[in-house]
């Protein structure tokens, strides 16, 4: 019986958290069209409104299993690695000859108009300007983001991303590819990847890519395309670049999709996880109070660099600043990554309308925090 008590318990505390997918209409002026985006919130968004959420950007939605598979795999995975996950979808008009192709491609250079894609202008920099001056900016006025951007694309999606690597290069962190078609307008995106400066990226920079069985039995220019890509990658070194390739050529076009995407998350976790432990070299001043439920409560501070304690959790201690709050003014990196003890891991502190996961913050954007303990772990 005691055993089933427990069981309960946790059944309807996880089921305190709902998540939601949210239909949202956009006017663009710079395409001149209505569009849909779609808006994932993960479990809790609601409720634990400290969190904060880097933002999975999920091209093709309007087939709606890339963007529904996108942000299910990530709970399977990982529960802990919470993403706000925004489909952008492409429309199909008949009538004026123009679906996601416009959106995902540049006018042609190197062959003629009529013949490319079934004579469809490219209209990849209006499609830039709509993601960058409108989408973006109504995603990180109106959702908790923390700062970082995902974008994930399949097939001409993913040349889509690659290309606005080339062209926009600030307006992802980030890029996951899978089977890009890098073989249009005769390698001209090959040609442009391989002309950018990669050691020289404001952030650290992940790139995944991935193909399946094309260019074997069908589409054989991409294979030449991919493997010259593929080549400059392997011989390059760079310090704020990192890159993954993954061979999924027992899968087809369409199938390698969930693998090829699951694959592309592990590595992004190890990543996340690995990035998470560098710093600015500039410093910031922060003021952080914390509201404790016991006014013999001594607070610590426990972050990811020397001046956070170094994970050390009884190194920073907060002043007393009355009874039921506690006070610590800091100079400190970004990000700040931390939680709170009482001066040892066992007696780890929960913030309410938090997570329990590391607080993340950018001391270049938030300097006066306020929290309050829930509760200790000991208790």
């Amino acid at each position: 019986m005691k055993k089933l008590s427990i069981l309960i318990f946790i059944f309807c505390k996880s089921a305190l958290y709902s998540q939601t997918i949210e239909n949202i209409q956009i006017h663009s002026k710079e395409l001149n069209q209505d569009r849909e985006i779609l808006v994932y919130t993960p479990p809790g968004y609601n409720e634990l409104t400290l969190q904060t959420y880097d933002v999975i950007y999920v091209f093709d939605a309007q087939n709606r299993e890339l963007f529904d598979f996108t942000h299910a795999m990530i709970r399977f995975l990982d529960p802990e690695q919470n993403f706000i996950v925004v489909g952008i979808t492409s429309p199909n008009h008949p009538e004026t000859n123009y679906n996601r192709q416009n959106d995902f491609l540049p006018i042609p250079v190197n062959v003629a108009p009529e013949d490319f894609f079934g004579g469809r202008k490219g209209n990849v920099d209006h499609f830039l300007k709509y993601l960058k001056n409108e989408v973006a900016p109504y995603i990180e006025k109106n959702y908790r983001t923390k700062g970082r951007k995902i974008a994930v694309g399949h097939s001409l999606g993913a040349s889509f991303i690659l290309w606005s690597l080339v062209e926009e290069p600030a307006l992802f962190n980030d890029y996951i590819a899978v089977s890009p078609n890098l073989a249009f307008d005769k390698e001209r995106l090959v040609n442009e990847l391989m002309n950018i400066d990669y050691e020289n990226r404001k952030s650290e920079t992940f790139l995944y890519l991935s193909h399946a069985d094309e260019g074997i039995e069908y589409w054989r220019e991409w294979l030449p395309a991919r493997e010259k890509f593929y080549a400059f990658l392997r011989v390059g070194h760079w310090t704020n670049f990192q890159y993954l390739i993954k061979d999924f050529s027992d899968e087809t076009h369409w199938s390698s999709f969930p693998p090829s995407l699951t694959a592309a998350f592990k590595a992004y976790v190890a990543f996340i996880e690995e990035r998470d432990k560098k710093y600015s070299k500039e410093i910031y001043e922060i003021s952080i109070s914390v509201k404790v439920p016991n006014k013999t409560n001594e607070v610590y501070i426990v972050g990811n660099q020397p001046e956070l304690g170094d994970w050390q959790a009884d190194k920073i201690k907060l002043n007393r600043k009355s009874d039921f709050l506690r006070e610590i003014q800091l100079k400190v990196h970004s990000p700040a990554i931390f939680k709170f003890t009482r001066g040892n891991w066992e007696t780890e502190g929960t913030v309410k309308f938090h997570d329990g996961s590391n607080l993340y913050i950018h001391p270049e954007k938030q300097n006066q925090l306020e929290f309050e303990i829930e509760e200790w772990a000991d208790n």
